[in-house]
């Protein structure tokens, strides 16, 4: 028979999953994933060789136009899905970290909107509130502390924080369109236009919708961009089936896996030290004198942790 679950009980549960949780997670996969699909794009046919011959799982389904055109797209894709999971990784991880008590309830149920409506009501020009979201301290940056060395390097990591995170809901923003019809129900293209060959991990995203403009600005909060195609049955009636959703349109952006890998990265420099603080946190018994909490730091491995008085 389970014993009552008291508010103390329930919170130190919760700390315990977090920890379990964490600690079987492998945060770098998202950049590994990239990093994967970047030099399978630049050994594509060499990769493929041994799948197109004649007895080849892909003989008849795939050919060296294929590879370097659908399917390198295809991979683009996939890499850009990749950069947009590890924002949501990240700020989900924030939004579930608030009430350690429900840790567990909460991570592990997804809830697709309210990450997206999380990530972009985010409010980036408050340093305050994003030290606060982070479990971070604040402290006014025009006063320096005694200890001026530690300071400058508290200033300068707080300051690359907020400005990665800017820089992350930017980009979840442009690419979510992009990521959201690839990943639900492939409404994308993947034979629009003519890959460069000479340069491999660029292309185009062309991503179909049939979304009104109005519907589109209500969710993304900003004008869509609306291309479509003109055929001799649509031309007439382009308005109506325009309001009642059923007008195919587009929208195009280019796409650079080294930006997806970029912003990859970003977004693990800030999850990483993140990690580590939660999992210090949910050790905390109230005895600590001094709390160290990790910031984060432009290279990986120069992540700075500085001793705080608990009081």
């Amino acid at each position: 028979m389970s014993k009552e679950l008291t508010d103390e009980a329930r919170n130190k549960a919760g700390k315990a999953q977090m920890q379990q949780y964490l600690g079987s997670q492998y945060p770098e996969w998202h950049l590994v994933a990239i990093e994967s699909i970047k030099k399978l794009i630049l050994n594509g046919n060499n990769f493929y060789a041994d799948l197109v011959t004649d007895d080849g799982p892909l003989s008849d389904i795939a050919t060296t136009d294929n590879i370097n055109k659908e399917i390198r797209t295809g991979w683009l894709y996939e890499a850009v899905s990749h950069a947009e999971q590890s924002i949501e990784d990240l700020f989900s991880l924030l939004m579930c970290a608030q009430s350690p008590d429900y840790f567990a309830r909460d991570v592990v149920v997804y809830q697709a909107g309210k990450v997206k409506n999380y990530i972009w009501d985010f409010k980036t020009d408050d340093l305050e509130y994003v030290l606060e979201q982070f479990h971070l301290p604040y402290f006014d940056l025009d006063d320096p502390w005694e200890n001026e060395d530690v300071f400058n390097a508290y200033k300068e990591s707080v300051l690359m924080l907020q400005e990665y995170t800017k820089e992350l809901i930017v980009f979840h923003k442009h690419y979510y369109q992009d990521y959201c019809q690839y990943k639900h129900g492939m409404a994308v293209s993947l034979r629009y236009g003519n890959p460069n060959p000479d340069k491999l991990t660029e292309g185009a995203f062309k991503t179909f919708d049939s979304y009104t403009v109005g519907t589109r600005m209500k969710q993304t909060k900003s004008a869509p961009a609306l291309c479509f195609d003109i055929v001799p049955e649509t031309q007439p009636y382009l308005g109506a089936l325009h309001d009642e959703k059923n007008l195919l349109h587009y929208s195009l952006h280019a796409a650079d896996i080294y930006k997806f890998e970029e912003i990859t990265q970003k977004a693990l420099l800030l999850l990483l030290p993140l990690r580590m603080n939660l999992i210090e946190m949910s050790k905390w018994d109230g005895t600590e004198k001094v709390q160290l909490i990790a910031f984060p730091n432009k290279k990986k491995s120069k992540i700075m942790r500085i001793g705080f008085p608990c009081e």
